[in-house]
């Protein structure tokens, strides 16, 4: 590991600039961000335990102080670990282990420059005049973590407790909306600590003015289907069993809370492809009775849906005998016609004109402001926004 006599100077050297740079700017954070320190130190020391920590919060969407509005505590801790690498292999140089990953990992790397090169980055940090840059950040932070995280090596238990941690703190975006929603909107002191991503103001305004649908951000909630696999060595045996059909069963029910009728997909997707891999041989059998138990269920659920809230009835809504109401089905029929447009224009307008490089994700910030004025954001955006 990097010497002491490093991490002393490292130290002395962060405090000193942090605190300089607090006395100048009359910055209130500065206590909070010496406080850190002690863990910086840690993980310094631990960069086995720095790579499971970033595995476990890769879906809670926590923020970090002072970071970009995009840019979550996980993709800050990723940067801030791929440069701890590159400093600890220029001291301890060390080899990469060979893996088929790599080369298409740097593949893609190559592709999103040459997109980001011809389109634009979109990084008004960087001077850019156009927006839409972060994806691309996170996209380059994901990359150089692949490509830097196999000189740091995990132990068994060390990883299961990583997933295990994952599975649990990608519920807390559902958490802290749910605060928001049923408080109508007083309780909001949790978004100091998590980004207020989906569909927030879009659920408040529901709620309130009973004018749409209520929808809950539930897309990383469904990696508790990986919990059964990692708490038992037999998900489906004895009373194993029993817990890993309640997983399953609350998954269902958070996956329907969003609102999605693709996101029943993926659940009932993941548990097909579970019962049938996820043992020491393929149990064609089990994935079978699974598979229609879940089909079963939700025949049944749809044809009692109006007893329901509203974002699973809107989730129920591809059955074609499901009872839902007239509302929620307007509702579901506006987005699908919304996604057939989007289809039907990027097949014949962008595709012929960026069929080799791509479009890219940086746009013009001037566009988006005009289509806001003429009131006309609701559709176009997604075009101008790429």
């Amino acid at each position: 590991m990097i010497t002491s006599q490093f991490i002393a100077v490292g130290v002395v050297l962060l405090v000193g600039l942090i605190l300089l740079m607090g006395v100048s700017a009359g910055n209130p954070t500065v206590p909070l961000m010496l406080a850190a320190f002690p863990l910086c130190v840690y993980l310094v020391n631990r960069p086995d335990f720095w790579l499971a920590l970033l595995v476990a919060i890769s879906g809670s969407r926590l923020t970090f102080p002072g970071a970009p509005e995009n840019l979550n505590t996980y993709q800050v801790l990723s940067a801030l670990f791929v440069g701890f690498l590159v400093l600890y292999r220029m001291m301890h140089p060390v080899g990469h282990r060979k893996s088929p990953v790599r080369k298409y990992v740097f593949a893609f790397a190559v592709v999103l420059l040459a997109v980001g090169l011809r389109s634009g980055m979109g990084m008004r940090v960087l001077g850019s005049d156009m927006w839409g840059g972060s994806p691309y950040a996170t996209l380059i932070i994901a990359c150089l973590l692949l490509l830097s995280a196999d000189l740091v090596v995990l132990s068994p238990r060390m990883w299961r407790n990583a997933l295990i941690a994952m599975c649990l703190l990608t519920f807390l975006p559902v958490v802290a909306q749910s605060l928001y929603v049923f408080s109508g909107g007083q309780i909001s002191l949790q978004y100091a600590f998590i980004q207020p991503k989906g569909f927030i103001v879009e659920t408040l305004t529901a709620v309130s003015s009973d004018s749409g649908i209520a929808r809950f951000s539930t897309d990383y909630s469904v990696t508790l289907l990986y919990l059964p696999l990692l708490l038992f060595a037999n998900p489906m045996r004895g009373k194993n069993a029993v817990v890993t059909t309640s997983i399953f069963l609350i998954s269902l029910v958070v996956a329907g809370l969003s609102g999605s009728r693709y996101s029943i997909f993926v659940v009932i997707g993941y548990v097909f492809f579970w019962s049938l891999l996820g043992g020491p041989r393929i149990f064609w059998g089990r994935t079978f009775g699974v598979v229609m138990a879940a089909l079963v269920a939700l025949a049944i659920a749809a044809a009692f849906a109006q007893h329901f809230p509203a974002p699973i009835q809107r989730s129920l809504s591809f059955v074609p005998w499901a009872d839902v109401s007239q509302r929620v089905r307007l509702d579901a029929l506006g987005t699908t016609t919304w996604r057939i447009d989007v289809w039907t224009r990027a097949i014949h307008e962008d595709l012929p004109r960026y069929w080799l490089t791509g479009r890219g994700f940086a746009f013009n910030p001037r566009d988006y402001e005009a289509l806001r004025r003429l009131g006309l954001e609701v559709r176009e955006w997604a075009f101008v926004t790429g």
